[in-house]
């Protein structure tokens, strides 16, 4: 990736997060698709995370890119976001969020090689809610409260952080003209009892 590439990747990462979350607090019309459960396959991503305010990860998407570039690594599709706690609970300079690209599978090899908050892991397959956030929705909010609500309707329970996949437009840096997956990791009560209780033994 060339050094002025680099540089509008960045950009445009920066400008489409701090939209999203400025949207958040918008009002607005919204849309949101039909909730769907999706199993997703067991992945290797290449990852870092950020801690602080959201405009720091352009420049954190951007050093992932150059990581894999440096280490020949393939990446498979473009950026993931894990929000790690939520943004409405803990003041900027607190906010976590994990950026993730899937990469190859050979790219274990580097797993430990990097530094303190990037890495390479396998992530385990897991059951999700799943919702379709459209091209020209601005304020992604309803869409989480849908999606919780639909958890707690369909006696699931949430078993992770939400995590938002661009699938259209992840290069535009206005959010509203991005379309993307919302999902929710989900379980049965009954799962998360087992695990507990494995997890005890």
């Amino acid at each position: 990736m060339s050094t002025i590439k680099s540089c509008f990747f960045t950009f445009v990462i920066t400008n489409i997060v701090v939209s999203c979350l400025s949207a958040c607090a918008a009002t607005g019309q919204s849309q949101t698709e039909d909730v769907t459960i999706k199993k997703l396959k067991k992945t290797c991503v290449l990852y870092t995370i950020c801690r602080g305010d959201y405009k720091k990860i352009g420049g954190s998407v951007r050093e992932l890119y150059f990581e894999a570039e440096k280490k020949g690594i393939r990446i498979l599709s473009t950026p993931s976001y894990v929000y790690l706690n939520n943004p409405k609970d803990f003041p900027s300079e607190h906010r976590l969020t994990e950026i993730r690209l899937d990469v190859a599978p050979e790219a274990m090899k580097y797993s430990g090689k990097f530094g303190k908050m990037t890495d390479v892991k396998e992530v385990p397959g897991f059951m999700a809610a799943v919702a379709v956030k459209q091209q020209g929705v601005a304020d992604p909010s309803p869409i989480y409260d849908a999606l919780y609500r639909w958890i707690a309707e369909h006696g699931y329970i949430p078993a992770g952080a939400p995590i938002e996949h661009h699938l259209i437009g992840s290069t535009n840096s206005i959010y509203a003209k991005i379309k993307s997956e919302i999902m929710i990791p989900l379980m049965k009560p009954e799962a998360a009892e087992t695990n507990d209780k494995q997890s005890k033994d």
